[in-house]
């Protein structure tokens, strides 16, 4: 799964409001959520960021994985030349 539009896309921040209201809460409580949101935001900004750039490396095989490729091509071959044969 690629993500990568939705990795170009900046998360917008708003501010936590209260269940029982619908204006954004005031006092040191509101600090508080407004702090640990801004923490929570920009960690998935760097998890987005980190997500993006294992996505554009290239994908290394393991010795198995590379011995399982090549018996698959040979048996491709095989397979080829049976049916020219």
């Amino acid at each position: 799964m690629s993500n990568a539009k939705n990795s170009s896309k900046k998360i917008k921040s708003t501010p936590p409001t209260s269940p029982h209201s619908d204006t954004p809460e005031s006092g040191p409580a509101a600090v508080d959520k407004i702090k640990r949101w801004s923490y929570i935001q920009n960690d998935l900004e760097q998890a987005l960021g980190t997500w993006d750039e294992l996505e554009k490396t290239e994908k290394r095989l393991s010795p198995e994985e590379e011995q399982f490729e090549k018996i698959k091509s040979i048996i491709g071959e095989l397979k080829d030349k049976l049916d020219e044969f």
